[in-house]
């Protein structure tokens, strides 16, 4: 028997092999993806974005240009053009200077920024908005900054804008009527940050903790995030596509003393993302979560206390700047993003 022939034979039997097993998707009667994802637009051809290949995305696809191509009365026309018109008057001269090393990675996306009013919300709301997102702000105070300063510092002139929206997290009824307004805007939601998360500097004893404490800061760190997620997770199953990043301190993953409280809450948020991500994993939709512990804006910059301790606790020296916070969560939200889930990102300078 020639070595040929024998290579042949055994290739044969290999690929017989394949062929009997059945894909665990099919056996489990789930839909069935192909090939992920490909550097080149099916429908187009274009190369450069992420696009899924299989037959259901593309239809995706087609709907939100279906979607977004809806018949147009003149008065909206109109409104479309001043719009225009008072954005090309924006002063984007210290910002164009920045379009060479901004991506297109959000271009066209529909993201939620839960806490996007002020802090790290707000941040990645305006890191999303340069990248092409069309940022929803949901904060109960303070989202008319942010909404002011995503309109001013978007990739184009003709970016489409997002805009703030008066929401408190805990509530599911007020976050529905959000959601609810955005999917009837755009027929889709493809990134959710949840970014609504109260922070209790202060060390506090177990046996000092009050039952208000915890309701207050597991409400919005942990609740909070969760009524977002019920209410999204749906309609990113019915997209085949979705992104979402969960915001937790890093006392969730090693604890801290006098912080029991704020452990509690984001160690329950990261057990719940793992849990979600892996209901959701096999309708291309990722849950991920990014830990963050000393930020410098997150408290007085004149609090030197509070910088000098970051400086000694954390390996690199130094608080984490907002900036890198967001750039974490950029990633973590992105398309090209597609096999990692269940995870927590480490924005900790090491700590972690």
């Amino acid at each position: 028997m020639s070595k040929k022939r024998s290579l042949d034979e055994r290739e044969g039997e290999s690929a017989k092999k394949k062929a009997k097993v059945a894909s665990p998707s099919a056996q489990q009667g789930k839909p069935e993806l192909s090939k992920a994802w490909t550097r080149t637009n099916p429908v187009t051809g274009e190369s450069g974005r992420l696009q899924r290949k299989d037959a259901t995305y593309r239809k995706h696809l087609n709907r939100r240009k279906t979607h977004m191509s809806k018949k147009k009365t003149d008065k909206d026309k109109t409104k479309e053009k001043v719009k225009e018109k008072e954005e090309m008057k924006v002063d984007t001269t210290t910002e164009e200077q920045d379009y060479a090393d901004l991506t297109t990675r959000f271009d066209g996306h529909v993201a939620i920024v839960t806490g996007g009013g002020e802090g790290i919300g707000q941040a990645v709301a305006l890191r999303l908005a340069k990248e092409g997102a069309i940022v929803y702000i949901l904060d109960k105070k303070k989202w008319k900054d942010t909404e002011k300063l995503c309109a001013q510092n978007v990739l184009t002139p003709t970016q489409e804008i997002g805009e703030g929206m008066r929401c408190d997290v805990t509530d599911i009824k007020e976050v529905k009527k959000c959601v609810d307004e955005i999917i009837e805007k755009h027929g889709y939601i493809d990134v959710v940050i949840n970014a609504a998360v109260l922070d209790d500097e202060e060390a506090l004893d177990l046996e000092k903790i009050k039952p208000t404490d915890l309701e207050k800061v597991l409400n919005v760190n942990f609740k909070g995030a969760l009524n977002v997620c019920q209410l999204v997770l749906p309609l990113m199953r019915s997209e085949i596509y979705g992104r979402i990043v969960n915001l937790v301190s890093w006392e969730g993953v090693h604890g801290n003393q006098g912080q029991t409280v704020n452990a509690s809450a984001s160690g329950a948020l990261i057990s719940a993302t793992r849990a979600m991500s892996k209901e959701y994993a096999n309708v291309g939709v990722t849950i991920n979560c990014v830990l963050y512990a000393f930020v410098e804006a997150q408290v007085d910059t004149d609090n030197s206390a509070y910088l000098k301790s970051a400086a000694k606790t954390v390996p690199i020296g130094r608080a984490a700047e907002l900036a890198e916070i967001a750039g974490t969560v950029a990633w973590a939200a992105c398309e090209e993003n597609s096999y990692t889930t269940g995870f927590v990102y480490d924005c900790t300078g090491g700590m972690a």
